[in-house]
């Protein structure tokens, strides 16, 4: 492995070089030059700020190397992404781990988690014996444009002096998505640092408030974030002491009113904005190749798909494949047809431009015609994350009338699920329907 870069405590600022030009916010083109101009080596991981180090998958996955780097803690930019296996568990006690299901596309809004994610840095590192790890795959893009945000957001540095910061100990690679968000994030501090009195309210640090996104990312003493054991612990707690699994089938009057909505009445209720909604997927349990995620519905991967010992010993008897087809998971129905199992595929894409919505009636019809007589269902894709999640929450929402918010806070709590941009957007949409259904 290649060895860890320090970061000398008396490096020069950046923002004292002559050489960097701070007249205004750079476009992204003029940041994507300045990137490609680093002539530093990529190594698996780097200290780009005391006790702060950006890495890959390779470190994050090297327990060994992180004991010797003495890291206390590790924020992973892409939780539950394909190869990456961190979470609470993995990590153990010696380390807390933090995860963020963000896809490393220009579509992706990661400015949602800028001023959550930089304020865990901050207390995390005001303690001088803590070390983070901020890694995502490759440490190029998802992980860096959070470093960035937070070097912004508290030194008080600009785009253009963090970045120049950044590529003297790493080559980095944010997405020209990401870029522009940053650039958004510049702008808007800057306005704030014009106003003779400070920041208005609405526009300090993000902190504990009301709405359900922060509700499952804060604490209710003021902590901006949980760790991903906390928020299982409180979540497990919190459903003990209501009921078991159980009896959650037909107590939708019930889920509703603890939603976590700043309006107690379904008649004020409104589908919360995108960046609300992928805060609300922070990580909050560990998955497995499956999970129950409501009384006798199974959301699961691949792997378990073509598993009939485990659907055997399940009792599994439907199966809907959100990822049918020839280039997919090719399954179908005669793999099973040694088995009792009623078959039902999507020939589905996890891209966010595929268009998912036609399927969302047909496939909560199916999963009801199985659970109506008594049976399990399991739905999969290639993961179990976003394809067969995205189904199995526009279920909850057409069968069990639960908001779009109410459906995701069921399912995390049992499995760390990420829809991307494109099926949140529809799923959104659908929860704008269904409420205005409703309301008729």
């Amino acid at each position: 492995m290649a060895a860890a870069r320090s970061q000398p405590e008396d490096d020069p600022d950046p923002s004292n070089s002559s050489t960097i030009r701070d007249s205004g916010t750079p476009s992204v083109l003029e940041l994507e030059d300045i990137l490609e101009s680093s002539r530093v080596p990529l190594n698996h991981v780097d200290e780009v700020w005391p006790n702060l180090y950006i890495g890959d998958l390779v470190i994050a996955h090297d327990r060994k190397q992180l004991r010797r780097l003495g890291i206390t803690h590790v924020l992973n930019a892409a939780h539950s992404k394909w190869g990456s296996k961190g979470d609470a568990i993995f990590y153990g006690r010696k380390i807390k781990y933090f995860g963020i299901t963000a896809d490393d596309c220009p579509e992706f809004d990661l400015s949602s988690y800028f001023y959550t994610a930089a304020e865990l840095i901050h207390q995390t590192l005001r303690n001088p014996d803590a070390k983070l790890l901020v890694h995502c795959i490759l440490g190029l893009s998802r992980s860096a444009s959070l470093l960035l945000a937070y070097l912004m957001i508290y030194h008080e540095r600009s785009l253009l002096q963090a970045v120049h910061r950044m590529v003297l100990f790493r080559p980095i690679s944010p997405n020209c998505g990401f870029l522009e968000q940053l650039r958004n994030l510049d702008i808007e501090l800057n306005e704030k640092k014009k106003q003779p009195q400070g920041w208005p309210v609405d526009c300090q640090m993000i902190s504990p408030t009301d709405t359900v996104s922060h509700a499952l990312l804060s604490e209710p003493t003021g902590k901006a974030l949980s760790t991903a054991s906390e928020l299982v612990n409180r979540e497990e707690q919190d459903i003990n002491s209501r009921s078991n699994i159980g009896s959650m089938e037909g107590s939708s009057h019930r889920r509703r009113s603890r939603s976590g909505l700043q309006s107690g009445t379904e008649d004020d209720y409104e589908p919360p904005p995108m960046s609300e909604l992928q805060k609300c997927l922070w990580t909050r349990a560990s998955s497995s190749h499956v999970d129950q995620v409501w009384p006798n519905l199974h959301l699961g991967d691949a792997w378990t798909a073509r598993d009939k010992l485990m659907l055997q010993h399940l009792g599994i008897t439907h199966v809907l494949n959100a990822a049918d087809g020839k280039f997919n998971i090719n399954t179908g129905a005669t793999y099973y047809k040694d088995m009792n199992i009623q078959y039902y595929g999507i020939e589905a894409f996890d891209a966010t431009d595929f268009n998912m919505s036609p399927f969302f009636y047909p496939a909560a019809k199916f999963i009801r015609a199985g659970l109506n007589t008594v049976g399990k269902v399991f739905v999969h894709c290639a993961m179990g994350i976003s394809r067969a999640a995205t189904l199995v929450l526009a279920f909850l929402m057409i069968c069990e009338k639960m908001t779009l918010v109410e459906a995701i806070k069921t399912v995390s709590a049992h499995r760390n699920i990420s829809p991307n941009y494109g099926f949140l957007g529809q799923l959104r949409e659908l929860d704008r329907a269904l409420i205005r259904e409703r309301r008729r």
